[in-house]
């Protein structure tokens, strides 16, 4: 299974699941691993044995786990090295196998090492030296004094991780990194604003990962989803806030304080959204009833005849819209509710015989 398969909201929310959800997730595609902050021996040996690339993913994987993969593990490292995927000791995977005692894994790491010293000093020409190394593993550029733009390059486009070893990383370097993995992020300090935009377009959830995302990707991030409001750590400017509200209303719950024009622009664009605001003005409620009526039924607070009345006729369309849609509970509570007020209201009672005759033929 590919992480494209199932939302990236619901990968992330693996960590919290269960050992059993775990497992059935990692059986189907074992990278879904990167997903789980301490994964269970369990979940690790599902993990391994179904991608064996997983074990990237895992930062301490348990020794046990690995010890009964063994023979997997080496057939794996040595194909990479077959095809030049691993062409280095300071790959990745030696460091999740450091605290195994495999006679073999020590004869290769010897063996690459071997390599990378007699490939170090047979060529005059630097540059093309170290291009021909970053291209067989990114990783390498670590032992490069000053290494060029297009030395970085080559290394991030064989290796993401390779950035974490690269000082000031140009915003052409920054961005073939997080192409590769957004996740490379955590290792750039600066990251350029035209990457920041890069990463929210492709994902609004991606600003999470941003440590210190700029006012316009802030912006370009919640108008495409309110909710993304979340991810920005320090208080949004007005405008950031503004049109996180406009875009879903229900952002409005990451909002400390929200003015009363906040409420009433998040209710009018969302107007369910009026059940996270704590004792609505009577404007407010107003704002989210006229917007759509069977927004009534979620004030918790007691509506007042004053906004009843002046909100008749939206009240009147919500009903007859959820009575067309099927949602008969929404036009229980709203007639429950209507009930405790002293309504002249000829088409509240059409719309009442007409729910029964439904609630009847559905029984």
């Amino acid at each position: 299974m590919q992480i494209n398969e199932i939302s990236l909201r619901y990968a992330r929310a693996l960590d919290s699941k269960s050992e059993s959800e775990q497992l059935y997730h990692v059986k189907k595609g074992g990278t879904f691993i990167q997903y789980i902050a301490d994964p269970s021996p369990k979940v690790q040996l599902a993990a391994i044995t179904n991608d064996m690339y997983s074990i990237y993913y895992i930062n301490n994987p348990s020794l046990e786990v690995l010890n009964k993969c063994k023979h997997e593990i080496i057939k794996y490292i040595l194909e990479n090295i077959r095809d030049n995927d691993i062409t280095s000791y300071n790959d990745p995977i030696f460091d999740r196998l450091k605290d195994t005692e495999w006679p073999e894994l020590q004869t290769i790491k010897k063996s690459l090492e071997h390599e990378r010293k007699n490939n170090l000093t047979e060529d005059d020409d630097i540059e093309s030296k170290r291009l021909y190394r970053v291209r067989g593993d990114g990783l390498i550029i670590q032992h490069f004094d000053n290494p060029s733009e297009a030395v970085q390059l080559a290394a991030v486009q064989q290796n993401w991780m390779a950035i974490q070893y690269i000082k000031n990383p140009s915003e052409e370097v920054q961005l073939a990194a997080v192409t590769q993995n957004m996740h490379a992020v955590k290792y750039i300090t600066d990251l350029c604003e035209p990457v920041q935009l890069y990463m929210i377009n492709q994902d609004t959830h991606n600003l999470s990962l941003i440590k210190h995302p700029t006012h316009t990707a802030q912006l370009a991030a919640v108008q495409k989803n309110g909710w993304a409001l979340k991810y920005i750590k320090n208080i949004a400017s007005s405008d950031v806030q503004l049109a996180a509200i406009k875009q879903n209303g229900y952002a409005i719950e990451h909002i400390q304080n929200p003015s009363e024009k906040l409420k009433i622009i998040a209710v009018k664009s969302t107007p369910m959204s009026i059940e996270l605001i704590k004792r609505p003005s009577e404007e407010v409620q107003k704002a989210a009833i006229n917007t759509n009526g069977s927004a009534m039924v979620a004030i918790e607070d007691h509506i007042s005849d004053e906004v009843i009345h002046e909100c008749k006729h939206a009240i009147i369309k919500g009903l007859l819209n959820c009575l067309k849609k099927g949602k008969f509970d929404y036009v229980k509570y709203m007639l429950t509710m209507l009930s405790n007020y002293t309504l002249n209201w000829p088409e509240l009672e059409i719309i009442k015989r007409s729910f029964e005759h439904e609630i009847k033929k559905q029984s």
